[in-house]
């Protein structure tokens, strides 16, 4: 189990692929962890070293008190890339809250930078009155029984039930990894994060992508990423149903 201390904050990640190879990070959401990319990491080790680590207060990390705000953790990345000697420009790949960081990463770090993949994301988490409407019903009823609630999320992540059963059992431990008080914390500094002023700063090559199933203000978020990043593609997936939550 590999680990790395971080600003004295010890972070777990996983890493495929030789060490020598074009470089690519992956970073999850909200209460997720390296585990969503058991399957992925390994299917691009072929081609690059992946690294994906566990955020702070997720996973296997550690759960340091504090503030977890987005640039304390694309400052975690930046670290964690320096500490494994990874000198090469990185592409960097980010999904639902990861991507929010992924921004800002690339808006903070850009000489780091190769290219920059979002995907099921925003630059501005509450960027509409659906949105607000959304997450504060989800906080509100995340409160009362976080097993409850990511019980439910985790079915609304597939489109069509997942062929392995034990998979959303599976998915609701990982989030329960996350303490309480963490997810919270996170949540209110991604909740006030607004970076679209920001994208249009960016020059990276950037790839956006979103699903025909998403959640309709998750999608609108996403494609507002895209048109405000200059040059950036748009990819929509079809028969995929992706969740901001993980």
């Amino acid at each position: 189990m590999p680990k790395q201390e971080i600003d004295s904050v010890e972070l777990y990640y996983e890493q495929w692929g030789a060490e020598d190879a074009p470089p690519i990070v992956l970073l999850h959401g909200w209460t997720g962890a390296s585990l969503l990319f058991k399957d992925f990491g390994p299917a691009l080790a072929e081609n690059y070293c992946v690294v994906a680590p566990d955020l702070r207060g997720h996973g296997q990390s550690a759960k340091p008190k504090g503030e977890y705000t987005i640039q304390s953790f694309s400052d975690d990345t930046r670290a964690l890339l320096q500490a494994l000697g990874i000198q090469q420009e990185v592409v960097l790949f980010g999904q639902s809250m990861g991507g929010l960081i992924a921004v800002d990463y690339a808006i903070r770090y850009a000489e780091t930078l190769d290219k920059l993949i979002i995907a099921n994301s925003s630059a501005k988490l509450l960027g509409s009155w659906r949105s607000w409407i959304e997450w504060q019903m989800i906080m509100l009823f995340y409160r009362i029984s976080p097993e409850k609630v990511f019980a439910k999320q985790s079915e609304a992540f597939f489109h069509q039930p997942p062929g392995d059963p034990n998979l959303l059992n599976e998915l609701v431990a990982m989030s329960l990894q996350t303490p309480k008080d963490v997810a919270l914390n996170a949540i209110k500094h991604s909740s006030r994060a607004d970076l679209t002023q920001d994208l249009g700063n960016i020059k990276t090559p950037t790839l956006v992508i979103t699903s025909e199933f998403d959640m309709p203000s998750l999608a609108e978020g996403t494609r507002r990423v895209h048109q405000l990043i200059p040059g950036s593609q748009l990819v929509v997936v079809p028969q995929l149903r992706a969740h901001a939550l993980h």
